[in-house]
């Protein structure tokens, strides 16, 4: 029984981000030159910049969501594992290495995130970072 209860909320955790990224049509704005306003939904390559507009997209999208669910996963895999194993201490160790593995992932991520703002902000770039956020 135990067995299929992990199965079940491994399973959930990893189609939880699906949920979402069915949002819809998002637009990601950035300012390079004149031109302004590249939309995610259907980037043609065109240019170096629509290619840096795609790479953007791609990083904005998917790959910087899928890194923080990662992180956010280990954590809990190491809560779990030092909660469930409480009596053999190699087994805690080990959850306690997850815990530790995940909260240094989540925080390098969110520190990335934050100096590309900072660095934004010091040198008056006119594109802010995208803040994740429910839509209305």
């Amino acid at each position: 029984m135990k067995k299929y209860l992990a199965s079940f909320f491994t399973v959930i955790i990893l189609l939880s981000p699906l949920v979402s990224l069915a949002q819809g049509n998002v637009t990601v704005s950035y300012v390079s030159g004149n031109q302004s306003g590249v939309s995610c939904t259907n980037l043609e390559v065109e240019s170096l910049q629509s290619l840096l507009g795609l790479a953007t997209c791609i990083l904005i999208k998917s790959l910087w969501p899928l890194l923080l669910t990662i992180a956010v996963i280990v954590f809990i895999i190491g809560v779990i594992k030092y909660i469930a194993n409480g009596d053999d201490s190699g087994k805690r160790e080990e959850g306690r290495n997850f815990i530790l593995y995940g909260l240094v992932g989540l925080f390098v991520l969110v520190s990335v995130w934050g100096l590309v703002g900072v660095l934004q902000g010091t040198f008056g770039l006119e594109s802010t970072p995208v803040i994740p956020q429910l839509q209305d």
